[in-house]
């Protein structure tokens, strides 16, 4: 992740949830606008072990009728990471982080949505 003194970056995070026993798709998509909101995004982003995947994430362990989460984390426009999470693997700080987007994206602050006047 970048270091909080540069100047405030681009922050988006995707959430993209696919499979259940329709086999749709529903996306989700957060991008703090100020700087208390990304300094929170940052930290919650780097509580997640990206390097390392739970046991539990491998191919072998997405079961058929359950969701599949892809997260993509956007920094100034270039992919910083991707993970690709079971449903039952979505637990702890993934939870926290998928919950967070839809939370996000469901609630836009008046930045996120020029058209109101909250």
């Amino acid at each position: 992740m970048i270091p909080p003194t540069d100047p405030q970056p681009t922050l988006t995070v995707i959430v993209v949830r696919s499979g259940g026993f329709a086999g749709l798709k529903h996306s989700w998509q957060a991008s703090p606008s100020t700087e208390d909101e990304s300094a929170r995004w940052l930290s919650l982003l780097g509580e997640l072990p990206w390097s390392t995947q739970a046991p539990d994430a491998r191919p072998a362990a997405i079961e058929p009728d359950r969701f599949v989460y892809r997260i993509r984390v956007l920094l100034n426009a270039q992919v910083e990471h991707e993970a690709t999470v079971p449903e039952n693997a979505l637990t702890g700080p993934w939870r926290t982080l998928v919950e967070s987007v839809r939370d996000a994206a469901d609630n836009p602050t008046p930045a996120q949505n020029p058209g109101t006047d909250a």
